[in-house]
């Protein structure tokens, strides 16, 4: 008899799609396939915990928002946010120096404004 482990899924991500396409799913399928299953499985932990994932996973940037880590010999980077039971994928892009570069954080934060806007609206 074989017991089946279920993990629970606390959190939904979505990603950020601004004219229906997503940005974020477009750069990981331009990724190379090990490095897909490394970012697939560090979005697991997110779904399942969230922010609250911890390091070396997931760092807190700001207020706002957090940076999902994949090591190796490819550093790849998401920036994104919580909101309740959601977390807002906004941004990805191969890091090559130690600080995340500004456009690349303000990149996030303009599509964070712009989902904001868009559940205002949906909501109203």
């Amino acid at each position: 008899m074989y017991a089946v482990v279920v993990k629970e899924k606390k959190y939904k991500i979505i990603y950020f799609q601004p004219a229906n396409r997503s940005p974020i799913q477009d750069f990981i399928a331009k990724q190379q396939k090990y490095v897909r299953a490394k970012i697939y499985r560090c979005l697991d932990l997110v779904e399942q915990y969230g922010s609250d994932t911890g390091m070396p996973f997931v760092k807190k940037i700001d207020s706002e928002l957090f940076e999902l880590r994949i090591r190796g010999s490819v550093e790849i980077r998401f920036l994104f946010a919580v909101r309740k039971d959601v977390a807002v994928m906004l941004h990805g892009f191969k890091k090559k120096t130690q600080k995340i570069p500004l456009k690349e954080l303000q990149l996030a934060k303009t599509r964070l404004k712009k989902y904001s806007i868009y559940v205002i609206k949906q909501y109203a």
